[in-house]
């Protein structure tokens, strides 16, 4: 599959930079890692807890947990904020 989007790409004078790509090789729920390859250039394997970046949005295995973990933090963070008197007297700002 890979080795013929490749070519279709190549076909329309587009390229694949192997050195920006990432994989995970899911099966049967289990992730397997599998090598893939572009043009001979090996394609980075994303292992049980490594995440990717891809247009500022995080993938990987372990990224729902995380995401689950922020919000948590970040509605415990307003809770504290809705609990204090002194909220409308000095704003916050949560920088996470």
């Amino acid at each position: 599959m890979l080795n013929m989007m490749n070519q279709l790409a190549k076909n329309r004078i587009l390229t694949f930079n192997a050195t920006k790509c990432a994989t995970v090789h899911i099966l049967k729920g289990q992730i397997h890692h599998t090598k893939f390859n572009i043009d001979g250039t090996s394609i980075g394997i994303l292992m049980d807890r490594d995440q990717s970046d891809y247009l500022s949005t995080e993938l990987g295995n372990n990224v729902r947990h995380r995401l689950k973990n922020l919000a948590s933090q970040i509605l415990a963070d307003l809770k504290k904020i809705e609990e204090s008197k002194e909220s409308s007297l000095n704003p916050v700002i949560l920088g996470r």
